[in-house]
Protein backbone atom coordinates (compact mmCIF):
# COMPACT_ATOMS: atom_id res chain seq x y z
CA UNK A 1 0.00 0.00 0.00
CA UNK A 2 0.88 3.87 0.36
CA UNK A 3 2.91 5.40 2.95
CA UNK A 4 1.98 9.05 3.78
CA UNK A 5 3.25 10.70 6.90
CA UNK A 6 0.15 13.67 7.44
CA UNK A 7 -3.37 13.09 5.69
CA UNK A 8 -5.84 16.13 5.94
CA UNK A 9 -8.87 16.66 4.45
CA UNK A 10 -10.98 19.06 3.94
CA UNK A 11 -9.25 22.99 4.82
CA UNK A 12 -6.68 21.11 6.92
CA UNK A 13 -2.91 21.27 6.67
CA UNK A 14 -0.18 18.42 6.65
CA UNK A 15 3.05 20.48 7.52
CA UNK A 16 5.98 19.06 9.40
CA UNK A 17 5.75 15.42 8.57
CA UNK A 18 8.93 13.51 9.04
CA UNK A 19 8.70 9.50 6.74
CA UNK A 20 12.17 7.43 6.88
CA UNK A 21 12.44 4.15 4.42
CA UNK A 22 15.21 1.62 4.87
CA UNK A 23 16.20 -1.26 4.02
CA UNK A 24 14.59 -4.15 3.72
CA UNK A 25 11.71 -2.76 3.22
CA UNK A 26 9.36 -2.62 0.15
CA UNK A 27 6.59 -0.08 -0.26
CA UNK A 28 4.44 -1.56 -3.58
CA UNK A 29 2.69 2.44 -4.25
CA UNK A 30 3.30 5.59 -3.21
CA UNK A 31 5.56 7.21 -0.56
CA UNK A 32 4.02 11.02 0.54
CA UNK A 33 5.30 13.39 3.18
CA UNK A 34 2.19 14.99 3.69
CA UNK A 35 -1.15 15.17 1.21
CA UNK A 36 -3.83 17.31 1.27
CA UNK A 37 -5.11 16.37 -2.34
CA UNK A 38 -8.74 16.42 -2.34
CA UNK A 39 -8.92 19.78 -0.03
CA UNK A 40 -7.78 23.25 0.94
CA UNK A 41 -5.00 22.91 2.84
CA UNK A 42 -1.16 23.58 2.28
CA UNK A 43 1.40 20.81 2.31
CA UNK A 44 4.43 22.25 3.65
CA UNK A 45 7.85 21.51 5.00
CA UNK A 46 7.54 17.76 5.03
CA UNK A 47 10.96 15.57 4.66
CA UNK A 48 11.61 12.55 2.85
CA UNK A 49 14.73 10.27 3.37
CA UNK A 50 14.94 6.62 1.33
CA UNK A 51 17.68 4.68 2.10
CA UNK A 52 21.40 5.17 3.03
CA UNK A 53 20.97 2.86 6.20
CA UNK A 54 24.74 1.60 7.10
CA UNK A 55 23.36 -1.78 8.14
CA UNK A 56 22.21 -2.85 4.56
CA UNK A 57 24.89 -1.57 2.51
CA UNK A 58 24.21 -4.41 -0.11
CA UNK A 59 20.38 -3.82 -0.65
CA UNK A 60 17.83 -0.96 -0.82
CA UNK A 61 14.22 0.25 0.12
CA UNK A 62 12.28 -0.32 -2.97
CA UNK A 63 9.08 1.60 -3.78
CA UNK A 64 6.81 0.65 -6.62
CA UNK A 65 5.32 4.25 -7.05
CA UNK A 66 5.94 8.16 -6.64
CA UNK A 67 7.75 9.38 -4.04
CA UNK A 68 6.49 13.22 -3.20
CA UNK A 69 7.34 15.53 -0.37
CA UNK A 70 4.45 17.46 -0.01
CA UNK A 71 1.06 16.97 -2.51
CA UNK A 72 -1.81 19.71 -2.59
CA UNK A 73 -4.64 20.54 -5.15
CA UNK A 74 -5.85 24.00 -3.70
CA UNK A 75 -3.29 24.45 -0.99
CA UNK A 76 0.36 25.11 -1.68
CA UNK A 77 3.48 23.11 -1.13
CA UNK A 78 6.84 24.84 -0.23
CA UNK A 79 9.90 23.90 1.62
CA UNK A 80 9.70 20.10 1.23
CA UNK A 81 12.86 17.98 1.38
CA UNK A 82 12.79 14.72 -0.43
CA UNK A 83 16.66 12.46 -0.17
CA UNK A 84 16.97 9.30 -2.16
CA UNK A 85 20.28 7.91 -0.87
CA UNK A 86 22.24 4.52 -2.47
CA UNK A 87 20.74 1.96 -2.83
CA UNK A 88 17.54 2.93 -3.08
CA UNK A 89 14.98 1.91 -5.91
CA UNK A 90 12.05 4.30 -6.91
CA UNK A 91 10.00 2.50 -9.56
CA UNK A 92 10.77 -0.80 -11.35
CA UNK A 93 14.00 -1.22 -13.43
CA UNK A 94 12.97 -3.94 -15.67
CA UNK A 95 9.96 -1.66 -16.62
CA UNK A 96 10.95 1.96 -16.52
CA UNK A 97 8.56 3.08 -18.88
CA UNK A 98 5.26 1.98 -16.60
CA UNK A 99 4.72 5.79 -15.00
CA UNK A 100 5.80 4.42 -12.01
CA UNK A 101 8.38 6.30 -9.87
CA UNK A 102 8.62 9.85 -10.18
CA UNK A 103 9.96 12.04 -7.46
CA UNK A 104 8.87 15.30 -6.44
CA UNK A 105 9.74 17.91 -3.82
CA UNK A 106 6.07 19.56 -3.99
CA UNK A 107 3.26 19.10 -6.26
CA UNK A 108 -0.13 21.57 -6.34
CA UNK A 109 -2.91 21.48 -9.00
CA UNK A 110 -4.07 25.39 -8.04
CA UNK A 111 -1.34 26.26 -5.52
CA UNK A 112 2.20 27.09 -5.34
CA UNK A 113 5.18 24.95 -5.15
CA UNK A 114 8.65 27.18 -3.60
CA UNK A 115 11.73 26.70 -1.84
CA UNK A 116 11.36 22.73 -2.49
CA UNK A 117 14.59 20.57 -2.35
CA UNK A 118 14.96 17.29 -3.90
CA UNK A 119 18.53 15.52 -3.13
CA UNK A 120 19.48 11.80 -5.46
CA UNK A 121 22.78 10.06 -4.16
CA UNK A 122 24.77 10.95 -1.27
CA UNK A 123 27.58 13.94 -1.82
CA UNK A 124 29.64 12.31 1.23
CA UNK A 125 30.26 8.82 -0.37
CA UNK A 126 33.60 8.81 -3.04
CA UNK A 127 32.69 7.96 -6.09
CA UNK A 128 35.14 5.21 -6.56
CA UNK A 129 33.55 3.39 -3.03
CA UNK A 130 30.45 2.36 -5.24
CA UNK A 131 30.67 -1.19 -6.35
CA UNK A 132 31.38 -1.10 -10.66
CA UNK A 133 28.15 -2.46 -11.59
CA UNK A 134 26.04 0.38 -13.24
CA UNK A 135 23.33 -1.35 -15.03
CA UNK A 136 20.23 -0.33 -13.15
CA UNK A 137 18.41 -3.67 -13.76
CA UNK A 138 21.28 -5.76 -11.54
CA UNK A 139 20.05 -5.86 -8.12
CA UNK A 140 23.35 -5.77 -7.21
CA UNK A 141 24.00 -2.92 -8.25
CA UNK A 142 24.43 0.02 -5.25
CA UNK A 143 23.63 3.45 -6.76
CA UNK A 144 20.28 4.80 -6.47
CA UNK A 145 17.94 4.15 -9.40
CA UNK A 146 14.78 6.08 -10.61
CA UNK A 147 12.62 5.47 -13.01
CA UNK A 148 10.60 8.56 -13.44
CA UNK A 149 11.04 11.95 -13.41
CA UNK A 150 12.96 13.70 -10.63
CA UNK A 151 11.51 17.57 -10.16
CA UNK A 152 11.59 19.68 -7.53
CA UNK A 153 8.38 21.84 -7.67
CA UNK A 154 5.94 21.63 -9.73
CA UNK A 155 2.12 22.99 -10.67
CA UNK A 156 -0.47 23.38 -13.10
CA UNK A 157 -2.06 26.82 -12.00
CA UNK A 158 0.18 28.37 -9.52
CA UNK A 159 3.83 29.51 -8.79
CA UNK A 160 7.50 27.23 -8.64
CA UNK A 161 10.02 29.41 -7.72
CA UNK A 162 13.35 28.76 -6.01
CA UNK A 163 13.73 24.63 -5.92
CA UNK A 164 16.57 23.10 -6.18
CA UNK A 165 17.16 19.54 -7.49
CA UNK A 166 20.87 18.13 -6.48
CA UNK A 167 21.81 15.01 -8.95
CA UNK A 168 25.42 13.01 -7.63
CA UNK A 169 26.91 10.63 -9.28
CA UNK A 170 26.43 7.61 -9.82
CA UNK A 171 22.79 7.68 -10.26
CA UNK A 172 20.07 6.28 -12.88
CA UNK A 173 17.34 8.47 -13.91
CA UNK A 174 15.25 7.14 -16.29
CA UNK A 175 13.31 10.27 -17.07
CA UNK A 176 13.52 14.53 -16.90
CA UNK A 177 15.02 16.06 -14.36
CA UNK A 178 13.40 19.43 -13.70
CA UNK A 179 13.77 22.55 -10.97
CA UNK A 180 10.22 24.16 -11.38
CA UNK A 181 7.21 23.24 -13.45
CA UNK A 182 4.83 25.76 -13.77
CA UNK A 183 1.98 24.71 -16.83
CA UNK A 184 -0.57 26.81 -16.29
CA UNK A 185 0.08 31.08 -16.27
CA UNK A 186 2.40 31.07 -13.24
CA UNK A 187 6.19 31.73 -12.69
CA UNK A 188 8.98 29.18 -12.95
CA UNK A 189 11.70 31.48 -12.10
CA UNK A 190 15.07 30.75 -9.97
CA UNK A 191 15.30 26.89 -9.86
CA UNK A 192 18.37 25.14 -9.84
Amino acid sequence: GDVTGGKADGDGNADNNDVNVNAPAKVDKDVTGGDTSGGTGHANENDIIIGGDPNYPAAGPVIGGDVTGGKADEGDANKNDVTIKPPAVIGDPNDPDNGKGNVTGGESTHGDTNDNNVIIGDPDKPFDSYDPIYDPTNPDSLMPKITGDVTGGKTEDGDSNGNNVDVYAPTYIHGDVTGGKADGDGNADNND
